[in-house]
């Protein structure tokens, strides 16, 4: 898969950072930028194919507590074959890493899962990727970026819970758009 589907999200993801950025100047934190960031590489990605399977293997395992240890490698392997399937892509492939991850440090919560999942996304677009915040002002405010982008990365989680074959989140509704926190022309 190449980046394209997702070019949009490196523009976004930059203006997530400038928000967090100008949260350390005194400014609040606008969190429009991080809930468009979610909308857009979910919309981008045409949903996570990968999602209702991954969320069933959990329902399975709180369904049998007790064999819990002993279904975790054959969870595993189940989490692996949904999160590679032809419709699959690399948002498939970072939650497959994410479940497997929960599911060793034994999690079957499966919206803390999910929630992991969208924090993840955070750090790799935001945090982590070109242009972002550490390529802006190194790794002084990630921390910080991580707290403030918290609560959206938990809404993102709890809709996709919610809605696991969803294309459109729609998180940023509930923000006003102001010409501070539309520098991109975006539309919600």
């Amino acid at each position: 898969m190449d980046g394209d589907e997702f070019s949009k999200a490196p523009r976004l993801a930059r203006a997530a950072a400038a928000a967090v950025l100008a949260t350390v100047g005194g400014a609040v934190f606008d969190p429009f930028h991080i809930a468009r960031l979610y909308e857009h590489i979910v919309q981008e990605a045409q949903g996570i194919k990968s999602l209702p399977v991954i969320l069933k293997v959990f329902d399975d395992l709180r369904s049998m507590p007790l064999l819990i240890p002993v279904r975790t490698e054959e969870a595993c392997e189940r989490i692996a074959d949904a999160g590679h399937g032809p419709e699959c892509g690399m948002l498939d492939l970072i939650l497959v890493g994410v479940a497997q991850s929960a599911l060793l440090q034994g999690e079957t919560d499966k919206a803390a899962m999910v929630e992991k999942f969208t924090q993840a996304l955070a750090d790799r677009f935001v945090i982590a990727g070109r242009g972002g915040l550490i390529d802006m002002d190194g790794i002084s405010y990630v921390q910080i970026a991580k707290s403030l982008m918290a609560p959206m990365a938990r809404d993102a989680a709890q809709a996709l819970v919610r809605k696991p074959n969803a294309i459109n989140l729609v998180l940023s509704r509930q923000f006003r758009l102001t010409p501070e926190s539309n520098l991109l022309g975006c539309t919600p």
